[in-house]
């Protein structure tokens, strides 16, 4: 009897690492990865490999909803969708996914002010993550202010999103820390060379491991000292109401950070 397949969430705040991670698993042959479902999603989200979601129906229960997009790729050994942490408002989700024990990747970063840059980052550049075929190939190429109080805001609302998810779900279901800092590099064909974060990936949604290959780059060559037009001021205000942010920025000025 062929077993039932694995169902996972890739749980995400925004600019994490999700469409890295979930590029990636689309890659499988035996795993279907959707994207934000319950965005106003595009086509590209409802699809993968020969399986095309239907849109959530007007006054569906989103349970009922993940309960459909788990069951419509029986054929696959893994099943799974992306989660942003605000689905949960308004929702039975946590009490559904906990039920079910499906498998949770907590798709994280480990350094919350480069988190919260790359939204202002993006928007400026008019573009989110991905190769890209204009004049700058998808990179980060001109230096941004950033509204200080709405990049901290961000910082904390990362910070607590994530600290409620650990605790409504830890204790519940199989769960899987990855960070896209240890994830998301990949060599010159765009083959992912850290192949232990793979393999551990892999394992946890129960499917066999193999090389997988991204058509995603980091968007960020240039330092955020150089991109940030207001870094000092930024730096000066998020200290002062949180010191213990110092590492992070000690990493964006010191070349550590390479995502």
């Amino acid at each position: 009897m062929r077993p039932r397949p694995t169902s996972f969430v890739v749980l995400t705040a925004g600019r994490s690492g999700s469409t890295f991670i979930r590029s990636a698993l689309v890659a499988h042959p035996h795993v279907v990865c959707f994207g934000e479902i319950f965005e106003d999603p595009q086509p590209d989200d409802l699809a993968d490999k020969d399986i095309v979601l239907a849109p959530r129906r007007a006054r569906e229960a989103a349970t009922g909803f993940a309960r459909r997009a788990f069951a419509s790729a029986m054929d696959h050994r893994a099943t799974g969708f992306k989660l942003k942490y605000y689905h949960f408002a308004g929702t039975r989700l946590r009490e559904y996914l906990c039920g079910t024990r499906a498998r949770v990747i907590h798709s994280r970063r480990r350094n919350v002010v480069a988190q919260s840059l790359s939204l202002p980052l993006a928007s400026a550049h008019e573009f989110g993550y991905g190769r890209w075929d204009g004049d700058h190939e998808g990179l980060y190429h001109r230096p941004v202010a950033v509204d200080i109080d709405d990049v901290i805001y961000r910082c904390e609302e990362n910070t607590r999103g994530s600290e409620l998810l650990e605790r409504a779900f830890r204790p519940h279901v199989p769960m899987l820390d990855l960070y896209y800092d240890d994830f998301c590099h990949t060599d010159s064909s765009g083959t992912l060379t850290r192949q232990q974060q793979v393999d551990e990936l892999l394992g946890f949604i129960g499917v066999a491991t193999m090389p997988l290959k991204t058509e995603m780059q980091k968007q960020r060559q240039l330092p955020y000292t150089y991109l940030i037009k207001n870094y000092s001021a930024l730096r000066v205000a998020s200290l002062r109401r949180h010191p213990e942010w110092e590492p992070h920025f000690l990493e964006m000025e010191n070349g550590a950070l390479v995502v």
